[in-house]
């Protein structure tokens, strides 16, 4: 999770983040409700990755995650209520929703084990899918697994960004693998007309330029129709980087060897135009 959000009174050292990253979790998407001393009833969610200590959840409208008391998750096997307290929050402006990491406090062992295995199913589920038809596919077992547990989910409606080429938007820096649905890439020339760079489907990687070479995207990210996308943030990226360098360190050759890939292609284009 992050180690701070911008414009809240919570932060965590280099040492915490760590911790929490080393808690394996995986991309979810269930039904749920947060419950703050702040307001009656619960708020309703949907999670975005799950772990074995925590959960991030997504809500269409702000709150104080401090006074987070409990989060209710209805998972395949039921609801089940844990007693819990807010970490961070920020904005998604692609979703327009609010992101709020929350940590479990305490959970039975019996709740313990029904999230070790969901994590561990969905985690080799999704290196079943990263290691077939994907551009991450050159990744061992173990790797596809790492990747997983360090990714979250992102839904993007149809017709909206992802990203823009010209809006850099504080905590959004993210590498991300289509798992359905398609994004349009685009360029923008002159400033004033989009020409599509490529149409991306399930398996294939775009953005995360700004993490790799501390550069801005030339491209922006479209989504086509509604869209799932497996997302590693950049707090994710950095956890990597700590503890698992070689396996950052081939995340990073594939989001510059995709680019290169594209840039190719456009040049192929131009040229031929000349």
């Amino acid at each position: 999770m992050e180690v701070s959000t911008p414009g809240t009174t919570t932060t965590r050292t280099f040492e915490q983040m760590l911790q929490l990253r080393a808690v394996p979790r995986v991309g979810a998407d269930y039904e749920a409700s947060v419950f703050s001393r702040d307001f009656r009833g619960g708020l309703a969610a949907r999670t975005r990755d799950l772990g074995i200590g925590g959960v991030c959840i997504a809500t269409a409208s702000p709150f104080s995650f401090q006074s987070v008391h409990r989060v209710v998750l209805v998972l395949p096997n039921g609801k089940i209520s844990l007693e819990a307290k807010g970490l961070w929050q920020r904005v998604e402006h692609a979703g327009q929703v609010i992101l709020t990491g929350i940590e479990f406090l305490e959970p039975d062992p019996g709740v313990i084990d029904q999230l070790w295995d969901l994590v561990m199913d969905g985690g080799k589920l999704l290196a079943r899918f990263l290691h077939g038809d994907s551009d991450l596919a050159h990744l061992s077992p173990d790797e596809a697994v790492g990747v997983a547990h360090a990714s979250r989910w992102r839904d993007v409606p149809a017709g909206r960004y992802v990203y823009r080429s010209d809006v850099q938007r504080s905590g959004e820096a993210s590498i991300f693998i289509v798992l359905s649905g398609h994004v349009i890439l685009q360029l923008r020339l002159r400033g004033v007309a989009d020409r599509t760079l490529a149409r991306l489907g399930p398996g294939r990687m775009f953005g995360g330029l700004s993490i790799v070479a501390e550069g801005l995207p030339g491209e922006s990210a479209l989504a086509h129709d509604d869209v799932r996308l497996l997302e590693i943030h950049e707090g994710a990226f950095r956890y990597l980087c700590a503890a698992r360098p070689w396996l950052a360190q081939r995340i990073a050759h594939s989001v510059t060897l995709a680019y290169a890939r594209r840039a190719g292609i456009l040049l192929t284009e131009l040229s031929e135009q000349l």
